[in-house]
Formats: structure tokens, C-alpha cells, sequence
């Protein structure tokens, strides 16, 4: 390894680059150009791990096991891998540093859920600590422990149903700028923007809706106002 302009560029600016990318794509791009870039990527705290990827080459996902701690990982993605990373990645981590400081999880729909894996999930994610959350999935088993966590920090939600998720959680999430979800009801639509209509910047709804319930549902959206709402997704289905 040698100097580069690399070298010259400061911290922060890299901190900003790794800001768009997964981890194995910072290591795919950065790691081993030279010592300042590798103390960089050593040193960095905000990764987004993916486990869905199908683009991780071997030595990426052995260098991320090696050179990555656990403690490091913000974002974390769980799907369905063709090389099973998920319990390879846990065979090669000490199980007492999982995730401590992450922030964000999503939960992609190939993932395929079973107890044992739902079980793990709840051992490893402190919801109360999540700024965003996404569930692709409506595997019922995800939900399997009826938690007691309020998503009091939460700001970010998007999911494949509402009524799953009030089993996931005793109380409103009460800081959303973002919302988009699969609504099984009116009444959850009405639950979950009560308290965070004057916040939102981005709603999306997704709903079966029969001509009777159209009334309902403007005379909903009426009852609000919108003070921070940039974007909007309408999909009334029926």
C-alpha cells in the first residue's frame, strides 16, 4: 500500500461517502488501498449490514467477520441469502456484542421465519432503540413473543400490516416523520396518525377499501392537519 490523494481527502468526507454504502460495499471499494483508508473503515461506526445481498463475495464477508464488530452496526438487513449468511455470520461473532447500538432493522419478504429464528430476533433487537423499522414480511411468527416495547424513539415505519405490528408493540409510536404501511382497517389508520399527523414528512397508504368506508376515510384525512407533509402515496384497493 501506498499514498494516494486518498490521503489527503479528511475523515468526515468519508464518513459521508459510507453513508450511502452497505458495508461489504465500502470494503469492496475501499478496504486495502492504503493504512489511512483501512484505520478509516476500521474506525467507522454507522454500518449498514445486508444480508440479503446476493453481490458479497467470499473474502467481503470473511473480511466483514474479521474487521467488523458487532458494535459497529447501525443498520442491519435480514433476507434470504444463497449462501446462508445469517448463521454464518453468527457462527464467527461473540454472541454477548450483537448489535448494541443498532438503529435500524428491515426485514425483507424472502425472509423465511421459523420459531427458533423468531426467538433470535427478539434476543438480538432492542425495539425501544429503533429510529426506523421495516417489515416486508407478515409472517405472523416474527411476532411470536408479544413484546413489550413502546418503538418510543421510532421515527421511520414501514410495514405489510398494521395489526401486526400493534402485536409487536403496547403503545403508539408518537415521533414518525415517516409512514407507510398496509392498514388493515380504518381504525388503525386512525391509530397510528393520530398523534403524528402534525410531524409527518412522508405518508404512504395502502388499503382494502369498500365504497362505504370511502366516507370514512375522508372524513379521516379531513380531521388533520398536515403541517410537514411533503409526500404522499394513496393505494385503495376494492
Amino acid at each position: 500500500m501506498h499514498e494516494t490523494y486518498f490521503d489527503r481527502l479528511p475523515v468526515e468526507l468519508f464518513y459521508e461517502i459510507f453513508s450511502y454504502l452497505s458495508c461489504h460495499e465500502i470494503i469492496q471499494s475501499f478496504y486495502s488501498i492504503n493504512k489511512y483508508i483501512n484505520d478509516i473503515i476500521l474506525n467507522y461506526d454507522l454500518y449498514f449490514l445486508d444480508f440479503s445481498s446476493s453481490y458479497i463475495r467470499k473474502n467481503e464477508f470473511d473480511l466483514i467477520c474479521l474487521l467488523i464488530s458487532p458494535k459497529q452496526i447501525f443498520g442491519l438487513k435480514l433476507g434470504k441469502n444463497g449462501f446462508n449468511l445469517i448463521n454464518r455470520y453468527l457462527n464467527n461473532i461473540n454472541n454477548e456484542q450483537w448489535f448494541p447500538h443498532l438503529r435500524s432493522l428491515w426485514l425483507d419478504e424472502t425472509i423465511s421465519l421459523n420459531e427458533i429464528y423468531s426467538k433470535w430476533i427478539d434476543s438480538i433487537i432492542d425495539y425501544d432503540k429503533l429510529i426506523s423499522f421495516r417489515f416486508d414480511n407478515i409472517d405472523s411468527l416474527l411476532f411470536i413473543k408479544q413484546s413489550n416495547s413502546s418503538f418510543e424513539n421510532l421515527e421511520r415505519l414501514i410495514g405489510s400490516s398494521s395489526i401486526l405490528f400493534r402485536k409487536l408493540s403496547k403503545d403508539k409510536p408518537r415521533h414518525l416523520t415517516c409512514l407507510h404501511m398496509f392498514f388493515n382497517s380504518i381504525d388503525d389508520l386512525r391509530y397510528f396518525i393520530h398523534r403524528n399527523s402534525q410531524q409527518l414528512k412522508s405518508l404512504g397508504i395502502e388499503m382494502k377499501c369498500q365504497q362505504d368506508n370511502i366516507d370514512q376515510f375522508t372524513s379521516l384525512m379531513n380531521t388533520y392537519q398536515w403541517k410537514q407533509l411533503i409526500q404522499f402515496n394513496l393505494n385503495l384497493q376494492g
